[in-house]
């Protein structure tokens, strides 16, 4: 009997052990995803800006400087007096689902992928390290108005292959590295790319309406597309699309909208709304929104085609698709 009590205290405290080092490893993580986090950050806020000339961020023998060095991009006390990004960390379950790799490609052992969620800017909090009490804050904006869609991240931590290895895939930071094989699908693209823009209920568009889209867009002949229902860039759906062999390298997002404040022309006119999101720039400006006004004919076929299915909804709007297909229902029954 004290044998059997002896081996059950063993598992318990092995148990207890278990549990209290993967506290300690869920926490050392959290730490170095945030200290990853602000570097990769506020590089790239130094990197891509289009408003700083080469002589304000590199030095006179041609290297970058640091961030803190550039008047503007990020304060110097923000690291020497330790404050740490106000952000939320937390898993992002849907990578497990095998909808994100292509049919051919083998699914990554111990896919960790987590999701970054911050404010407008960045705030940054510093602590009593002996109490945690919150001694101050500090607010920064930092070019906010040429980063848009910048409080959503999407990083790749593989943390029993390679615990010290960070990968970005989603948000204003450096794509350093392609996916994890070249031929991931438009779906499985659209799904980690767009966590930047709140992406949710991805699909893949069958090929019968690929080829409509290929004839309705002839310019883009061999773009792949998927569908997703909710973004913060648009009220109704969003048409993502790709050149079918360079998905890693580019995709955009696509709707169509007649609201004045996006479109700037008060006659209410469709035009065509882009998110262009290439892998590798040079500066921010190269990801962007560009908008094109539809001809007449133009906004014609897109109203009686698939397309209008990625209207930029007004609640009327919707009031009026929801009773269009509710007697389409009845119809159909």
């Amino acid at each position: 009997m004290k044998k059997i009590l002896l081996i059950l205290g063993l598992i318990c405290g092995l148990h207890v052990d278990a549990e209290a080092q993967k506290k300690t490893n869920d926490i050392e993580l959290l730490f170095d995803i945030r200290s990853r986090f602000i570097t990769e950050w506020s590089y790239f806020r130094m990197q891509k800006n289009p408003l700083l000339t080469y002589e304000e961020t590199h030095t006179e023998w041609g290297a970058w400087k640091r961030p803190d060095q550039v008047i503007g991009v990020i304060p110097d006390t923000f690291f020497t007096k330790d404050y740490e990004p106000d952000i939320k960390i937390y898993r992002w379950e849907d990578i497990y689902k095998r909808s994100l790799y292509c049919e051919h490609c083998e699914q990554v052992r111990n896919p960790f992928f987590y999701v970054i969620e911050k404010g407008d800017g960045i705030t940054g909090i510093r602590h009593n390290v002996w109490t945690n009490e919150i001694l101050d804050t500090l607010q920064l904006n930092v070019y906010d108005s040429i980063f848009p869609y910048d409080n959503r991240f999407l990083i790749y931590n593989p943390e029993y292959e390679n615990p010290n290895k960070f990968i970005f895939y989603s948000g204003n930071v450096d794509w350093i590295e392609p996916f994890f094989n070249s031929k991931v699908t438009i779906v499985g693209a659209a799904k980690m790319r767009g966590v930047q823009f709140g992406l949710e209920y991805v699909a893949r568009v069958e090929q019968k309406i690929t080829d409509s889209l290929r004839k309705l867009r002839p310019e883009y002949p061999d773009y792949v597309y998927a569908t997703a229902d909710e973004s913060f860039i648009s009220r109704g759906r969003i048409l993502v699309a790709g050149h079918e062999n360079s998905i890693s390298d580019y995709i955009e997002f696509i709707f169509y909208s007649d609201d004045s404040i996006k479109t700037g022309d008060s006659k209410g006119i469709y035009y065509e709304m882009r998110y262009l999101l290439p892998s590798n720039i040079k500066s921010i400006t190269e990801r962007r929104m560009v908008k094109r006004k539809l001809t007449e004919e133009e906004q014609n076929k897109m109203l009686r085609s698939y397309l209008r299915k990625f209207r930029d909804m007004t609640r009327e709007m919707e009031e009026e698709e929801f009773i269009k297909t509710m007697e389409s229902e009845a119809v159909e029954e």
